[in-house]
């Protein structure tokens, strides 16, 4: 997706802050554990290519890193944090798998 952003130039905005999303700080323990393990790897069997993949492994968990926490910090500095984007088109009802939308208590 991101290399599709890159080649065409054309729509940007998966890097715009209203796409972010708190949940994309889980990203970061998985790339760090890939990233850790790659350098002991390369550590134990002494292994140049390793090295290089680790390298490029840790400088990915540090950017990502940096991205999250600035967005994480600007979206908190406006109060809109824990907004999910993701229900705001159902208005305060909640979605259910079964039966009709109920309303939100906090929203009456």
């Amino acid at each position: 997706m991101t290399i599709n952003h890159v080649i065409k130039k054309e729509n940007r905005t998966f890097f715009h802050p209203a796409k972010f999303s708190v949940g994309l700080w889980a990203l970061t323990f998985p790339i760090g554990v890939f990233a850790t393990a790659t350098n002991i790897l390369a550590t134990e069997l002494e292994s140049p290519a390793f090295r290089v993949i680790g390298a490029f492994l840790s400088a990915q968990v540090a950017l990502h890193w940096l991205y999250v926490a600035a967005f994480t910090a600007l979206k908190a500095a406006n109060g809109s944090i824990f907004a999910a984007p993701e229900v705001a088109k159902y208005n305060g009802d909640i979605p259910r798998r079964c039966g009709k939308l109920e309303r939100d208590p906090e929203m009456q």
